[in-house]
């Protein structure tokens, strides 16, 4: 419970950091994907910008292009493609205090425009001050496509300083126009975010594992805490 509550104060306080840096200058990666809408492969670039604490990607198609922001992220851990539709990002942080976390997340294109279909905590783990391991969790992500359908196939697994460990297996659904992984479709009703923020009762995607709980709303990606729901 101790580690949940720091991870949580991290996370809402890295959001809140304008200032801080891992690194400077900007670097680009381009990547192609194939898109939803015709399964052409289409051009994708990753474009980091440390001095500002995000990145962007940038979709061309022909004439034209989509661009997608993301904000209060660190250091890029891994860019890989996966079922060639999708570019999985992982963001390496430390946490301090004996806190690692890493934070993955998967995109795609339809019709050139750029959906960010998942954001999880892939990585958590807590150190005495001495160096003892003690918790360590991991999630696993892969893609499966069957009957039409695309399946991110989630294993949770985690250890105890005691050397124990349990493990579970979760299937997501992509929704096939949202382009959104997830457990259930639900209307807003009496959910806290720990940003004020106006709220509409419209349908959000719930996600659902055995260590925590995710939704999208209106195309952001929460996690809930203690008290609310925050954006990562």
């Amino acid at each position: 419970m101790a580690m949940k509550n720091l991870l949580y104060f991290f996370i809402h306080t890295i959001s809140l950091i304008c200032s801080f840096n891992l690194s400077f200058g900007q670097v680009d990666t381009t990547m192609k994907l194939l898109d939803f809408s015709n399964k052409e492969r289409q051009e994708i670039r990753i474009k980091e910008d440390w001095a500002n604490q995000k990145i962007f990607l940038i979709s061309f198609n022909n004439n034209s292009s989509d661009s997608l922001e993301v904000n209060d992220v660190a250091e890029i851990d891994t860019v890989i493609s996966l079922l060639s539709s999708f570019i999985r990002i992982d963001f390496r942080y430390n946490g301090g205090s004996g806190v690692h976390l890493r934070l993955s997340k998967l995109f795609c294109l339809n019709k050139g425009k750029i959906y960010e279909s998942l954001s999880l905590l892939t990585r958590q783990e807590s150190y005495s001050s001495d160096g003892v391991l003690q918790e360590k969790y991991w999630l696993d992500i892969q893609l499966s496509f069957s009957k039409r359908k695309i399946i991110a196939i989630l294993t949770e697994n985690e250890q105890d300083k005691n050397g124990n460990i349990w493990k579970k297996d979760s299937e997501v659904l992509l929704h096939h126009k949202d382009l959104i992984f997830f457990s259930k479709r639900k209307m807003l009703t009496n959910l806290s975010f720990c940003k004020s923020m106006p709220q509409r009762k419209v349908a959000y995607y719930l996600l659902s594992l055995k260590k925590e709980t995710y939704l999208n709303y209106e195309g952001f990606w929460y996690i809930k805490g203690a008290k609310c729901y925050i954006r990562i």
